[in-house]
């Protein structure tokens, strides 16, 4: 088979719809836990069947699959022309304990370039498996959502440029610790913030201009790769904590990221020189 971007978001659209339809399929048995997984939260086996699903739809695809499990998959037969970045659940706290009200997602990513940097990222999808929302990116040619019973929609993002008290801004908490306690207070005191618990959640969100910014002090890569492609086709910016453009930063899945997702570069600075006032 030959490969195009199209070809490529479509297969991908195709794996996570059946992804959400096999988790719901599976119901509680799903979130029984796996023991022996690499990655750093409890895996559960909800996890482990989407990741089935990812492989089987994947074989015959010429790049390498690397997920949050640490299992990297080379079906290429050494000549990958793409790298396949996958978070099987994105929020697996909330699929456990959220009673079906709490996001989670499914996100991939491909780069058309086996070590990549986040500017290599060429197609992007993510699912919020909670209520079937559905978005994909394509570099240069835009960032999409589709409600369910509905068509895709182009998505941009909101035209905030100033760090006001009016601003919608996630956050994670659970990587706070990897932040200032004074960083933290100047976030919770001056703007209206809160945390859904799924890093794919808060950037497709950002991208759709439900929020104006999105925090987070140790991202993964897995969770941020597609986000990334979201938000830059969306129009909005991603930096780091030293205001850099991660767009040059490499694809390292030992690495936390430090980032700043916001709508635009002017507030995404702004948030970092507020936190560092």
């Amino acid at each position: 088979m030959e490969w195009n971007i199209v070809k490529i978001k479509d297969l991908f659209i195709e794996i996570v719809e059946e992804s959400g339809r096999k988790i719901k399929e599976i119901g509680e048995h799903g979130l029984k836990k796996v023991e022996g997984d690499n990655r750093a939260n409890h895996a559960i086996l909800a996890d482990k069947v989407v990741s089935e699903i990812v492989r089987e739809k994947l074989k015959g695809f010429p790049g390498i699959i690397n997920s949050e499990d640490g299992k990297d998959i080379d079906f290429s037969g050494g000549n990958s022309e793409y790298l396949i970045s996958c978070d099987e659940i994105d929020g697996t706290e909330n699929l456990q304990t959220g009673k079906g009200m709490q996001p989670y997602c499914t996100i991939l990513c491909a780069f058309d370039s086996i070590s990549p940097k986040f500017k290599d990222a060429l197609v992007a999808v993510i699912r919020v498996h909670t209520t079937g929302h559905l978005f994909y990116a394509i570099r240069d040619k835009g960032c999409y959502m589709k409600e369910p019973g509905k068509d895709f929609e182009k998505l941009t993002v909101t035209t905030e440029k100033e760090f006001t008290d009016r601003l919608k801004i996630r956050f994670d908490s659970l990587q706070a610790r990897n932040m200032e306690m004074k960083q933290i207070q100047k976030l919770i005191t001056k703007a209206w913030i809160k945390d859904f618990g799924s890093t794919g959640y808060h950037l497709a969100s950002l991208s759709a201009g439900i929020v104006d910014a999105f925090v987070n002090p140790g991202a993964k890569v897995e969770e941020l790769s597609a986000g990334y492609l979201l938000i830059k086709e969306a129009g909005g910016r991603i930096i780091d904590f030293n205001s850099n453009d991660i767009k040059d930063q490499e694809f390292d899945q030992k690495k936390k990221y430090k980032i700043i997702a916001a709508a635009t570069p002017e507030l995404a600075k702004a948030i970092l020189d507020e936190m560092n006032s």
